[in-house]
C-alpha cells in the first residue's frame, strides 16, 4: 500500500511540473535572423519550447506582418500540446461569417517562404526533397490558429526541396490546423501557394505510425465553428494526410476568401493534383459535415474547380478527393460539400473531373436521413 501511494504522489509531482513548464510566449519582431536583446523571434519561441507552451504575438505596427522564413527554417515542433496562436496579434480576427458567405478573418502574422526558407524533412515517410514551414514532429495535440503561409511551388528535389504549409512526421498526430490562410495574402487575392498545404505521411518504426486524428479546419463540437474555417488556394495538393480518423471540415479549398472566385492552379499555368488525398490506412475520414446536428451546416468544404488532364496534360489531374495505399477504408463520409460552385450556389467554377476515387470501403455520400 505504501509503494502504492509513493507511486501516486510521484505522479501527481510529474503532473504538476509538467503544468508548471507550460508558459505563455510572445513573439515581438519579425526579424529571426538577428532580434534584439529585447526582442523574442518566432524561431527563438520554437526553439525554446516546452510541452503545453501558447506561442503568441505582440509585434508593433498596423500590419500585416510577413515574417520571411529562415534560410535553414524554423526548429521542428517536438514538444507536445503546443498552441501557436496568431490571433492573439492585436488587429487580427477570426472569421466571423458562415461557410456559405465571405471569409472575413483578419490575417496579421504571415510566414512567408517565397524567397525559399524552409525545414528540411529528413524523417522516415518525408525525405530531403520535401521541407515545411512549419514541422511538427512526433508530438502530438499541436494547434496552429490564425496563421497566414506563404510560399512558391518548386520541383520538389534535394536542391530544392517541395515545400508544405505545416507538415506532420515522425509518429505525430492529433494536429489541429484552424483559421489559417494558405497560399493567400492578408489582401484576400494574392496568391503564392505551396507544393501542399497540409501533409501527414506514415513513420515506420517496427510498424506502421500514421498520422492520425488530424483536423483541418471545424473541431467535431466546435463552441466557434467559423472562427476555425481555413481558407487554402494555389497549392499542388491542400491536404495529403496518411492515417484514420481524418477531418476536413469549414475550408475553402482551390477557392480565395470571397467564396465566388476560385484559383484554379491549372489555368493559372501551375501543377495541381485534386484537393485532397488520403493514404494508407485512412478509415474513419470525414470530408464536410458529420450530421451530428453540432455545427454541421458550417462543417461543409467549398472546393474550387479542376481541370482534368485531357484539357491540360500539364498540370490537370483525375479527381478532387483521392484515397490510396492501404486498401479499402470503412466509415468514410463526404457530405454537406459544395463542389466546383461558389457560396451562392450558382457561381460555376471551371470543373471537369470526377469528385472521388479510390475508395472501395463503405462510404456514405451525403445525407445518413436520421432527420439531423
Amino acid at each position: 500500500m505504501k509503494k502504492i501511494i509513493l507511486f501516486l504522489i510521484g505522479l501527481a509531482a510529474s503532473a504538476l511540473f509538467s503544468l508548471s513548464q507550460a508558459a505563455i510566449v510572445t513573439v515581438t519582431t519579425t526579424n529571426n535572423v538577428s532580434p534584439a536583446s529585447s526582442e523574442l523571434s518566432l524561431a527563438q519561441a520554437l526553439a525554446n519550447a516546452s510541452d503545453g507552451d501558447e506561442i503568441r504575438f505582440n509585434i508593433p505596427g498596423a500590419g500585416p506582418h510577413h515574417i520571411p522564413t529562415p534560410p535553414a527554417g524554423y526548429p521542428t515542433v517536438t514538444k507536445n500540446n503546443l498552441t501557436i496562436d496568431a490571433y492573439s496579434q492585436p488587429g487580427s480576427a477570426p472569421n466571423t461569417n458562415p461557410i456559405l458567405a465571405p471569409n472575413n478573418a483578419q490575417i496579421k502574422i504571415i510566414l512567408d517562404s517565397r524567397d525559399g526558407g524552409r525545414t528540411v524533412l529528413d524523417f522516415d515517410g518525408y525525405g530531403t526533397s520535401e521541407s515545411a514551414i512549419l514541422g511538427v514532429v512526433g508530438a502530438t495535440n499541436f494547434t496552429v490558429r490564425g496563421l497566414g503561409f506563404l510560399a512558391k511551388i518548386t520541383e520538389g528535389s534535394d536542391t530544392d526541396p517541395a515545400i508544405y504549409c505545416v507538415s506532420f512526421a515522425a509518429k505525430a498526430a492529433a494536429g489541429h490546423v484552424q483559421g489559417c490562410w494558405m497560399g493567400v495574402d492578408a489582401n484576400g487575392t494574392s496568391v503564392f501557394g505551396a507544393n501542399a498545404g497540409v501533409t501527414g505521411f506514415r513513420f515506420r518504426d517496427l510498424e506502421d505510425f500514421l498520422s492520425d486524428n488530424t483536423v483541418v479546419g471545424v473541431k467535431a463540437g466546435a463552441t466557434n465553428a467559423p472562427a476555425q474555417f481555413n481558407v487554402m488556394v494555389g497549392m499542388k495538393i491542400p491536404v495529403i494526410i496518411e492515417g484514420q480518423n481524418l477531418r476536413v471540415s469549414g475550408n475553402f479549398i482551390g477557392v480565395l476568401p470571397n467564396g465566388t472566385n476560385d484559383y484554379n492552379n491549372a489555368l493559372a499555368g501551375r501543377p495541381n493534383e485534386g484537393a485532397i488525398q488520403v493514404g494508407r490506412h485512412g478509415g474513419g475520414t470525414i470530408i464536410g459535415t458529420d450530421g451530428d446536428g453540432v455545427n454541421d451546416a458550417n462543417e461543409r468544404n467549398i472546393f474550387g474547380g479542376v481541370l482534368p488532364r485531357t484539357v491540360d496534360a500539364a498540370n490537370g489531374y483525375t479527381h478532387v478527393i483521392e484515397f490510396y495505399g492501404g486498401g479499402p477504408r470503412n466509415n468514410i463520409v463526404v457530405a454537406g460539400n459544395y463542389f466546383g460552385v461558389g457560396i451562392d450556389g450558382q457561381t460555376r467554377f471551371t470543373n471537369g473531373v470526377t469528385v472521388l476515387s479510390g475508395q472501395s470501403g463503405t462510404t456514405r455520400i451525403g445525407s445518413d436521413f436520421d432527420g439531423v
